[in-house]
This record gives structure tokens, sequence and C-alpha cells, in this order.
């Protein structure tokens, strides 16, 4: 590429680096995020919005959104997500089975409620 000057400059591609490391837990986590994310875009699209409009709705920036949108994974907690989806008035409820102790699932509801605005 050449800039204003005449001089050659080149772009480097960068490889995405992943913020969480890799370990026995990730292949868990990453199927929790990956499962909130796809509730946030379902919801978002049943509801025709802009990323700007989605943005608003689930006070984030539209940036974020975009990162929603495209499966960015990496680029969220699950906390954050969560906090997405309570702006958004969803309830989510978690289910803990311990395997092998032959105990029925224990299901807890979290009912996270968005600050008012």
């Amino acid at each position: 590429m050449n800039d204003e000057m005449g001089t050659t400059t080149q772009r480097s591609a960068v490889a995405p680096v992943c913020a969480t490391p890799v370990g026995a837990a990730e292949p868990a986590s990453l199927r929790i995020r990956s499962m909130l994310m796809a509730r946030l875009r379902d919801m978002i699209a049943a509801r025709h919005l802009t990323q700007a409009e989605a943005a608003r709705w689930l006070n984030v920036s539209q940036p974020r959104v975009s990162h929603l949108v495209h499966d960015r994974t990496n680029r969220f907690t699950t906390d954050s997500l969560v906090n997405m989806l309570a702006h958004a008035g969803v309830r989510v409820s978690i289910e803990f089975d311990e395997a092998g102790t032959g105990r029925a699932p224990r299901r807890d509801i979290f009912t996270f409620r968005a600050p008012p605005r």
C-alpha cells in the first residue's frame, strides 16, 4: 500500500487472542456463553431491531451488539450476557445435576432485574 508520500507500507494479519485461558472448564463455559448469545440474537431478530436499537434496549454500546451478532463469544463473559438478558426482561434459570449421586437435579431460578433508568 502506498501512502501520500509514495512510501510503501505493509499490513500484516494478526491472529485474534482468546481472552479466556484454555482449560478443562472451557468447553462448558463456551457452551453456556453460546446459548446466552443465541437467545439474545433470537430476541433481537424477532423484534427486527437495528444494532443501535438493540444497544439501547440492552444498555450496551452498538459495537457490543455487533460482537454479539457476529458470534464473537470470546468478547463476552457469562455475567455480561446475563446482565444483557436482564435488561431485556429475561429470567435466567440454572439447573445443577450432580452426576453419579442419584439425587434429583436441583433447579435454581435467578431473577435478574435491570436497574431503573
